[in-house]
């Protein structure tokens, strides 16, 4: 069985982005096969964490997952995208 790699590196701007969610009292868990698992007024989220300054790759996993998962999945390139994801904000 072919195991899948993921990548280990974290994006700088994910830090930011965490304590966004955590502000509004969301619950934060980084992964290796997704950047968060976020839990937020009784629904789960998994968000991919991707830096607008510097040029991005979606990873092979990541566009599996993206065009496979039944569930929600986004991308989030600032605070704001993943407080929207959420439903924190509009």
């Amino acid at each position: 069985m072919k195991r899948r790699s993921f990548a280990k590196t974290r994006d700088n701007n994910e830090p930011e982005i965490i304590k966004a969610l955590k502000t509004v009292g969301a619950n934060v868990k980084t992964a290796d096969w997704v950047d968060l698992i976020v839990g937020f007024r009784g629904r789960n989220y998994l968000i991919e964490v991707k830096n607008p300054e510097v040029a991005y790759k979606i990873e092979p996993s990541q566009k599996e997952l993206d065009k496979n998962w039944r569930g929600q999945y986004d991308f989030a390139f600032t605070p704001t995208d993943a407080l929207r994801i959420i439903g924190a904000i509009e």
